[in-house]
């Protein structure tokens, strides 16, 4: 549903299996992954080419997601006694509903959870009244939803009350954001959210 191509946002989810050529894995499982995650199967030689296999799923995996996830799997991960690699690439583009204005964006303080302050760009939207969003704030957080073209997908930013961020990371559940978000109501919100880039492993 997500993936379909009428949408106002781009968003690709790929699966994808790897496995060794010559091994007896249980074609229910094969079945069942495609059947059910569009994982589709193919057969590589971890045995003789580990190097060879790695390459090709990297540039699968580059491919699947707009150039945005470049060597996913590092040198040496893949060896002749693999059997099977599971690969899951996501790539989204959206753009917000509203728009943070370029000439908006300045330099300024933020705060780390670390309590370390650092300087970063920092969008806004604050106009003369604040826009209007789905807002909520109880006792340990305040919570903003922002929705991207299309309003069918958002993204939900949490700030803990005190920089307690570990007490925040603590709560997190599906059931603690289902609840936290009955609570969201349209209210005119001053923004300012930091340019972030984030990449783990």
């Amino acid at each position: 549903e997500l993936s379909k191509r009428d949408k106002k946002y781009t968003i690709s989810i790929a699966n994808a299996l790897w496995a060794q050529q010559d091994y007896q894995f249980s074609k229910d499982y094969f079945d069942n992954v495609e059947k059910y995650y569009g994982g589709k199967v193919t057969n590589l030689d971890f045995k003789k080419d580990a190097e060879g296999s790695r390459i090709t799923i990297n540039s699968w995996v580059e491919n699947q997601t707009n150039g945005k996830i470049k060597g996913l799997i590092p040198s040496g991960v893949i060896k002749t006694m693999t059997k099977l690699v599971l690969t899951n690439a996501i790539y989204f583009k959206g753009e917000w509903v509203k728009q943070f204005n370029k000439n908006d964006t300045k330099e300024e303080n933020f705060r780390t959870s670390n309590g370390e302050t650092v300087k970063v760009q920092m969008m806004r939207q604050t106009d003369d009244e604040g826009a209007i969003f789905n807002y909520a704030e109880n006792s340990n957080l305040q919570i903003l939803e922002m929705p991207y073209a299309g309003n069918e997908l958002s993204i939900l930013f949490l700030l803990p009350k005190k920089d307690n961020l570990t007490k925040l990371e603590s709560r997190l559940s599906t059931k603690n954001i289902s609840e936290w978000k009955k609570d969201l109501e349209e209210q005119r919100v001053k923004v300012y959210i930091p340019k972030f880039k984030f990449e783990t492993k």
